[in-house]
């Protein structure tokens, strides 16, 4: 329970919600601007380059959300409960457990990307409409997205 002096409880709303948050707000403006690095190196090599990475962003997303959205909300959540109740041998085995479920999870991420990525991305009907489209040279930039000679 949380003592009745406690800032959480008394501190002025706005600045405690914004204390709250900054780390949140650090970690999406970090993600950001590898987002927008990681395009602008990819650019540099070419719009062919660009447009794979296209092709790979939703399982990009779908590995993202996965680990930092469930797993890492969860975890979170799981630790600061165990920290919050005074428990440090709960957080730390959360800790080691999370981390054996990531480990997990990557590995079966990559595996199966790996076994079936070709297929998926083969039978994707959004994947075959924009390969169709970017080597018919029908989009509207400068210069054919995907060579067709």
């Amino acid at each position: 329970m949380l003592d009745p002096r406690s800032p959480l409880l008394t501190a002025p709303i706005v600045p405690t919600l914004a204390r709250l948050a900054a780390p949140g707000i650090v970690l999406a403006l970090f993600q950001t601007a590898v987002s927008i690095g990681d395009t602008y190196f990819i650019g540099r090599l070419g719009t062919e380059a660009l447009a794979g990475l296209a092709l790979v962003f939703p399982m990009l997303m779908l590995l993202q959300m996965t680990s930092a959205g469930a797993m890492g909300g969860g975890v979170s959540s799981a630790v600061a409960r165990a920290l919050g109740a005074g428990n440090r041998d709960a957080a730390r085995k959360l800790v080691a457990h999370a981390l054996i479920i990531a480990l997990g999870g990557g590995l079966t991420f990559t595996v199966l990307l790996l076994g079936f990525g070709r297929g998926l991305y083969s039978l994707s009907t959004y994947c075959t409409i924009f390969l169709r489209v970017a080597s018919s040279g029908s989009l509207p930039t400068p210069a054919p997205i995907l060579s067709t000679r």
